[in-house]
């Protein structure tokens, strides 16, 4: 971006309008209790730049209520940012125009031929209409390398899709940063120190 020319990727986290208002599923072992959707998301974004030393970039993009007029244009600089960011997650996504909304963008995505992006859809609509996609990996639609082949990129974007689901599951904000950490860090191009410093040797962190 130009606030930052160091920036290796950007992640857009989509929220539903309601977001303020639905308890999430981060914080369940805090004694304070669970944030909103909004609340968890905002303090992973603070995260992201944390752990990227700056380099990632995040923004959050709040679906607008369909009984709201939206400029057109506004609208059009939605799908944009969704369509060329690096890694789309959604969360909540079930109202059903949203839904539609987030398929074509979704569809859009995996239709591009990029090798490099993700996208993931959590507590959202149905799963076959909202592939999960990690490089060169189509969650439903995996190629037989990606199956058979443990050497190919393929493969190794299935295990990514693993590693990335495994530490979401967790719901802490931490664990998603580094589910993040490690997919820029593999297919951004560029190192992420945090991730090339780290002890775990489990992460794959190279093609």
């Amino acid at each position: 971006s130009d606030e930052n020319t160091n920036t290796i990727g950007k992640t857009v986290f989509v929220l539903p309008q309601n977001a303020q208002e639905l308890s999430s599923r981060f914080g369940s072992y805090s004694p304070i209790g669970s944030p909103s959707i909004s609340e968890a998301v905002e303090h992973i974004t603070k995260k992201v730049t944390w752990f990227s030393d700056a380099t990632v970039d995040s923004e959050i993009i709040v679906l607008p209520s369909r009984s709201e007029a939206t400029d057109k244009t506004d609208n059009q600089d939605m799908e944009a940012t969704l369509l060329n960011c690096d890694a789309l997650i959604a969360f909540n996504i079930v109202e059903k125009n949203d839904v539609q909304f987030l398929e074509k963008i979704f569809q859009s995505r995996r239709n591009s031929g990029k090798k490099n992006i993700c996208q993931f859809a959590l507590d959202s609509g149905e799963a076959k209409s909202l592939p999960i996609i990690v490089g060169p990996h189509d969650h439903s639609s995996p190629s037989l390398s990606a199956m058979l082949l443990p050497w190919t990129s393929d493969a190794s974007g299935r295990r990514m899709e693993e590693q990335m689901m495994g530490l979401f599951d967790r719901w802490t904000s931490d664990d998603f940063v580094v589910a993040l950490m490690i997919f820029f860090n593999q297919y951004s191009g560029s190192e992420i120190d945090w991730v090339k410093y780290s002890i775990d040797a489990t992460w794959e962190k190279g093609p």
